[in-house]
């Protein structure tokens, strides 16, 4: 029982993964992908703000400090919105990951500001 304590101090302690070392999913294209922009493009706007969030809620989950790049109060359907815009003025990214695909739609838009 004392070294379930001290495991579970220790990990407090140290506060949880690390979010300064995020990488975008899938950035190498030798990884085969699920879903891809060329197929998120044709998706209706319930579904594809569906799975824009699980993106955004993946990233966080995976270490990445995803959220703190939007500003407070973004809706979910004004990042489908950015998304969707971001898809079609990218045509010639279709064939990459939709998960990173996302994350530049995220860097490219906010990480300017």
């Amino acid at each position: 029982m004392r070294t379930i304590i001290a495991a579970v101090a220790v990990m407090l302690a140290l506060g949880g993964p690390s979010r300064a070392h995020c990488v975008p999913p899938a950035s190498h294209s030798s990884i085969p992908t699920f879903l891809d922009g060329s197929f998120l493009a044709g998706l209706p706007d319930p579904h594809l703000e569906s799975y824009v969030l699980g993106v955004v809620d993946g990233l966080d989950f995976a270490g990445c400090d995803t959220p703190s790049l939007l500003p407070p109060g973004v809706k979910s359907n004004q990042l489908r919105a950015m998304f969707r815009k971001w898809l079609t003025d990218n045509p010639d990214q279709w064939h990459t990951a939709g998960s990173t695909l996302v994350w530049n739609m995220i860097v490219t838009h906010y990480k300017s500001r």
